[in-house]
């Protein structure tokens, strides 16, 4: 079995917390506190969950991708992870997939050692609640790991995952001095968690075989099956908004024309009761000219005026035989004369605009 010491490479995996209960020191708001931290399988599946849960959230480009830091420190990656998993011997292992550049050189040049967990915490029983979903880190690389039986991780030998793809993890090495410094984030340790999570509730575990037969897999589809499923589904959710958003958008677009052909009707509804009204006036005012309709007469100028605004086919017959007498021929010296001057039957019969 090759030890890492003797490959000098990075590893595949690391022990992110020992088994069972410990008790580690840290600074927490400045003050040096201790916490009691109980690592099981059921804190290896909350883990577990929170991570999938971003993973997934990062492959939708829905937040950042999780990582290691270094030192707690925001900023440079020193890797990103791939899976919580439970060893009994070992602890809650966190399965590496990708080392970055700094991140590999820190731990194959021996200028990082551990490996301090972030996460959160239940103050009254001390169990692992799982990660901080409001952040990107899962843990970093430190030099005075919170935990003081945690091992260092060029100092364990690579082993076979007992998961079923299989991944090389670490085993623990008994030689390693125990670290008892306090860790030099001030803020919160990398065991407890900050007061604002304590009462989150842990997240429920799923039943793998109750997910196949609600996802409709057969009992022998493995995890990548599973995995490629909830894909499917949320891709399927969101081709489903995308098509009702546009949906939305074409709803919106024939509301607008609709109200846009709406107001160019009343527009043009208002141009033709304006011209009513203006040819109505001109066949009173053409009637008033001919002598049909005395000039005063207001009640029976109004009257022709209503008329011909209901009806002006019927307001033209009405009075086509009073402008004819008022236009009739004069016998003085037997030559025809107009009545008023500049009047024609055409001004007293105005256009209809019905």
């Amino acid at each position: 079995m090759i030890k890492l010491t003797e490959s000098g490479r990075a590893p595949q995996a690391v022990c992110y917390m020992p088994p069972g209960e410990s008790f580690i020191a840290a600074s927490v708001n400045g003050e040096p506190a201790e916490r009691r931290v109980l690592a099981d399988e059921a804190a290896a599946a909350r883990l577990q969950a929170d991570l999938a849960a971003m993973l997934n959230a990062a492959a939708l480009r829905r937040r950042a991708r999780p990582c290691l830091f270094f030192d707690h420190r925001r900023g440079e990656a020193a890797a990103y992870p791939r899976r919580f998993y439970w060893d009994a011997q070992q602890g809650i292992m966190l399965e590496i997939a990708e080392w970055s550049s700094a991140g590999r050189a820190a731990v194959e040049g021996k200028t990082y050692g551990y490996i301090s967990p972030a996460f959160r915490l239940s103050r009254a029983d001390g169990q692992v609640l799982g990660l901080n979903p409001d952040g990107v880190e899962v843990a970093s690389l430190v030099n005075d790991p919170a935990f003081v039986t945690q091992p260092p991780i060029v100092s364990v030998a690579a082993a076979r995952s007992p998961l079923p793809e299989g991944v090389d993890c670490i085993n623990a090495d008994s030689g390693a001095a125990p670290q008892k410094n306090f860790s030099p984030r001030n803020d919160v340790a990398p065991g407890a968690p900050a007061p604002y999570h304590d009462k989150r509730t842990s997240p429920p575990v799923m039943d793998i075989e109750k997910l196949k037969q609600l996802l409709g897999l057969p009992a022998e589809a493995d995890e990548t099956a599973v995995e490629q499923a909830l894909f499917a589904l949320i891709a399927a959710k969101e081709d489903a908004a995308r098509k009702a958003d546009e949906l939305q958008a074409a709803c919106d677009e024939k509301d607008e024309n609709l109200k846009k052909r709406d107001e160019d009707l009343s527009k043009k509804d208002e141009e033709l009761q304006a011209a009513r009204a203006a040819a109505a006036e001109a066949f009173t005012d053409g009637l008033i000219r001919a002598g049909v309709l005395a000039p005063k007469d207001e009640e029976r100028i109004n009257a022709c005026r209503s008329l011909y605004l209901a009806n002006p086919q019927q307001a033209r017959l009405a009075f086509a035989g009073e402008a004819t007498l008022a236009v009739g021929e004069s016998v003085l010296a037997n030559k025809p004369q107009a009545a008023p001057q500049d009047l024609s039957l055409a001004e007293m019969l105005a256009p209809d605009f019905q």
